[in-house]
């Protein structure tokens, strides 16, 4: 399942948890709040994804957030941030920083034993920088949390 975050109260769609957190509900606000608690460097986001590990969120175990910061003094430029988590009954616990991903617009993620694969948009050779075309297929070392390109 993917969830467009397009700022940190924004999103507006409850996730239901799976039974392991005795009906346990976490909305995307808390979502949102936990993503930026745990992944931003400036304690904001400009925007973010929430990839689950099946298109059931009731049913989900594991999750890769992205998200995209402001970098101070830019015109409007963003880095990424981003990290792998699994549901605990406690709730979502990242359980490492994923390092190496670059793109935008991620999307189309298939977890597997070790490692997460997942797409973004990079810049292709006539790309103006606002619009990145081409797609890049990432794999995510589950171990490492490190992102490395397969195409």
């Amino acid at each position: 399942m993917r969830i467009r975050l397009t700022g940190i109260f924004s999103m507006a769609l409850l996730l239901a948890i799976g039974p392991d957190v005795q009906a346990q509900q976490t909305n995307s606000d808390e979502i949102a709040r936990m993503l930026v608690t745990d992944l931003s460097p400036t304690a904001s986001m400009e925007s973010g994804q929430w990839l689950t590990d099946t298109a059931h969120p009731a049913e989900a175990t594991g999750a890769v957030g992205i998200i995209y910061v402001h970098i101070p003094g830019s015109a409007g430029s963003v880095s990424i941030h981003a990290g792998l988590y699994s549901l605990y009954r406690t709730g979502w616990l990242k359980e490492r920083d994923v390092t190496g991903l670059f793109g935008m617009s991620p999307s189309d993620a298939v977890f597997l034993d070790e490692r997460v694969e997942l797409t973004t948009l990079t810049l292709g050779p006539n790309d103006p920088r606002c619009c990145p075309t081409q797609r890049q297929r990432w794999s995510i070392d589950r171990r490492t949390g490190a992102a490395i390109r397969l195409n």
